[in-house]
């Protein structure tokens, strides 16, 4: 006899579930009906265990697209008030690569050995991070699971849509990088080389020129050896920057860097207030919401300001006095917060916050990108000049060789 695990409606609404003895899985589910129950899942003890025990395991990470494909997924489902464990079912039978139907697979395994949809992704934290969860938890909690995955889905897709506006940007600066390497390259490998051979060696050769040839036919030569410096240069400021100190100095400069400065802190105050918004409309209290906030952003120095404001708002400070003696968000911003306040809409005011803020945001990437592109181009130009200054050198020094 065998230990079968079994999960079982009790009369058409209550759910339960237990152990029970059986030959095979027919014979347990036959019992499990003489017991007055249907059943809805049964397992052997043994495979039910593995399956629970693995189910954070070799479970590939999804990309952001994914991650917003599955939310939306969930949120069409639930808002039709469709069971979740149904939800995951048809997830995994439609899904649009194989990475989400395991992740939907494996939050049905878990879900059908008795935990929450919260509980359940606590095992992929790394997947979906831990505002996900805090917010599904939010949603199962208050009964607004179906309208938290809506709030989720447009907050994924708003860093997404950032994320595609800073490889927008960067598109020309990397074209004219490589426009510079290939220059550098053309210049040092072939032009210099065929211009210093023609006019001998006995000429005067500028140093510019033996500097692009020699660096050229050095890179060449010993490419293996750029590449082990690059690698450990990349390494090298890995492990730094993930130093908590150096990672808080370099923060620390880059937020009194201007341009760059308006940029990090839109971008953390965006999420913060998402999320600000997202868990107030759910129905978490004002102080938890705070807090909840405050671990979407990543920078020390702002998100030590946003859990002053968590901790002022749970000493009996007004929100708009915490946000102002904090400064957490702009000045600009406080009327808004103090009317909210007031009439009770404070969710509202965070959902036009949010939107001020992102707002504020793509003007300030559309100002760094206008400021980067003439820098970028200034530096290419003085590159030009000096490439075609060389050549005018050796165009003179040929001359010189020549006339004697």
């Amino acid at each position: 006899m065998k230990r079968f695990y079994y999960k079982a409606i009790k009369d058409q609404k209550e759910l339960v579930s237990g152990y029970i003895e059986a030959e095979n899985n027919k014979d347990a589910s036959d019992k499990v009906r003489k017991m007055g129950f249907l059943p809805t899942y049964v397992y052997d003890e043994t495979i039910h265990k593995r399956q629970v025990s693995n189910a954070g395991k070799n479970l590939a990470r999804l990309s952001l697209s994914d991650l917003i494909s599955f939310t939306d997924d969930l949120y069409t489902y639930t808002m039709s008030e469709i069971p979740i464990l149904s939800a995951l079912d048809n997830i995994k039978s439609h899904a649009i690569n194989k990475k989400i139907a395991d992740f939907a697979t494996h939050l049905s395994v878990g879900i059908k050995s008795g935990k929450t949809l919260s509980e359940a992704m606590e095992d992929y934290r790394y997947i979906v991070g831990e505002t996900y969860i805090a917010l599904c938890k939010t949603g199962e909690d208050s009964g607004t699971l179906a309208a938290t995955f809506g709030y989720l889905k447009n907050l994924l897709q708003r860093i997404d849509n950032l994320r595609h506006k800073f490889i927008r940007i960067s598109i020309y600066p990397a074209i004219l990088v490589f426009a510079s390497v290939l220059m550098f390259f053309l210049m040092g490998s072939f032009v210099f080389p065929r211009l210093i051979a023609f006019i001998g060696m006995e000429a005067e050769i500028p140093r510019i020129a033996l500097f692009f040839v020699t660096t050229c036919k050095f890179i060449i030569s010993y490419w293996w050896l750029i590449l082990l410096i690059v690698a450990y240069l990349v390494c090298g400021w890995i492990f730094f920057f993930d130093r908590q100190k150096i990672k808080a100095v370099i923060e620390s400069v880059m937020l009194k860097t201007p341009v760059v400065k308006d940029c990090m802190s839109y971008i953390s105050l965006a999420h913060y207030m998402s999320v600000l918004h997202i868990a107030y409309e759910a129905g978490v209290p004002i102080t938890d919401s705070l807090r909840l906030a405050a671990g979407a952003i990543l920078n020390k120095e702002l998100n030590s300001k946003a859990n002053l404001v968590t901790t002022l708002v749970e000493r009996g400070t007004a929100l708009s006095s915490a946000f102002y003696d904090s400064g957490l968000i702009p000045d600009i911003f406080m009327p808004m917060i103090a009317t909210g306040e007031e009439t009770g809409k404070l969710g509202k005011m965070f959902r036009d916050i949010a939107i001020a803020i992102s707002n504020k945001l793509d003007a300030a990437i559309e100002v760094a990108a206008r400021a980067f592109e003439p820098i970028m181009t200034f530096v290419i130009g003085i590159f030009v000049a000096i490439a075609a200054i060389t050549v005018v050198q050796l165009y003179a020094s040929s001359i010189s060789v020549f006339a004697f």
